[in-house]
């Protein structure tokens, strides 16, 4: 049995691994006021909790200085804000702003190419899909560190 749902697990991340630059390539909108890297930092913060920038340059792997100066134009553009830790003063927490939210929302799947897509479904194909991705979703967020 354990053999078989090992096989099926890799069947199914790799027809995930297909399906998902296909998704991006098709529906992806394209933020043309964001440099390269910039929207994938935006993507990793949030508008309360922050993140502290030695966790995100070692989960994005960037150097740190790759990551300060990416971080320095995202200031200048107003979409984060840095600051230091509450619970640990040596610490450099780095949080969106609520422009930096709206940026990476625009960053995301463009909602006509996506409305689009589905429209080419059934309404029960579209069920499925969206109870297949918000169980998948789930689930990664219960594995991410």
């Amino acid at each position: 049995m354990a053999v078989y749902a090992a096989a099926m697990s890799r069947r199914d991340v790799r027809a995930i691994q297909r399906a998902f630059p296909q998704i991006h390539a098709a529906c992806h909108s394209h933020h043309h006021t964001l440099e390269h890297g910039e929207a994938d930092i935006l993507s990793h913060l949030d508008l309360v909790l922050g993140a502290r920038v030695e966790a995100l340059a070692e989960h994005l792997a960037l150097t740190r200085s790759s990551l300060d100066e990416a971080l320095q134009r995202l200031e200048k553009k107003g979409l984060v804000v840095r600051s230091r830790s509450a619970r640990d003063r040596r610490h450099v927490v780095v949080k969106l702003t609520e422009a930096g939210d709206a940026a990476g929302e625009e960053d995301m799947l463009d909602d006509a190419h996506l409305e689009e897509a589905l429209a080419q479904l059934t309404a029960a194909e579209r069920r499925r899909v969206v109870e297949g991705l918000t169980l998948l979703a789930g689930a990664c967020a219960r594995i991410t560190h």
